[in-house]
């Protein structure tokens, strides 16, 4: 009797593993990888795109995670797979903010909106 109700759990566990490793496959094969530049139709449904000051223009747009301006090349941070948990010292994160200022304003073709994640003012985490 316990024999055969073990057997029975083991199965059930089974059957359960296999659907939560199917299931991982089939996210990881379906990931969204998208291309680093597409373009996209903009169309106004209301008035107000009417009054946009980029009407019949092309605009940009970037989204970056700047990392609290922490993350460089040469970064080591435990969330990424490294060791540490403070990455970069002051003058190692002005260094960075600095690269991302003239990425940001000084390429040719500067975006027109920017999108930041993980920006912070006077921050302890980097």
């Amino acid at each position: 009797m316990i024999k055969k109700l073990s057997k029975i759990l083991l199965i059930i566990i089974g059957v359960i593993v296999l659907l939560v490793a199917g299931f991982v496959l089939w996210l990881s094969i379906n990931e969204f990888n998208p291309e680093p530049v597409s373009d996209v139709d903009i169309e106004a449904n209301s008035r107000i795109g009417e009054l946009s000051p980029y009407e019949g223009q092309e605009i940009s747009l970037i989204s970056w995670n700047i990392g609290y301006g922490g993350l460089g090349k040469d970064a080591d941070f435990f969330m990424d797979g490294g060791e540490d948990v403070v990455t970069y010292d002051r003058d190692g994160v002005t260094a960075n903010l600095v690269g991302i200022y003239k990425t940001l304003y000084e390429e040719d073709d500067s975006p027109s909106i920017f999108m930041l994640q993980e920006v912070d003012n006077d921050s302890s985490r980097t």
